[in-house]
């Protein structure tokens, strides 16, 4: 099994008056979409069972409540937190499903297992 996280960052609430910038948020998202998708037929044709993680994933895990305002609170996020904190929090959506190999979606193998 290979694993991959994936949050979908649009459907984040955006207070944003800047129209944009959520335009842009949605041509990402379709094409994230896409990418993620290309990940999963790489991953399938090599032998792999591939599995996206979700924000959900990182939300059954026992410490995500403590971890994330640990994050909100002490991590100097980016300009882009609500991105900057999902690449934290895909650690616990890994830890919570008992995963052994994580890749990032836009990451595809050369080779199958060994």
């Amino acid at each position: 099994v290979i694993y991959t996280f994936f949050d979908d960052l649009d459907n984040i609430n955006d207070e944003s008056k800047d129209q944009n910038r959520r335009k842009l948020r949605k041509r990402t998202s379709s094409r994230d979409r896409d990418i993620l998708e290309a990940w999963k037929n790489a991953w399938s044709a090599m032998g792999y069972i591939p599995r996206v993680l979700t924000m959900e994933d990182a939300r059954s895990h026992p410490d995500f409540d403590t971890f994330s305002k640990t994050l909100d609170a002490k991590v100097p996020l980016g300009t882009n937190k609500e991105y900057d904190k999902a690449c934290y929090l895909r650690w616990l959506a890994m830890a919570a499903s008992g995963g052994f190999l994580l890749s990032d979606f836009d990451t595809v193998p050369l080779t199958g297992p060994q």
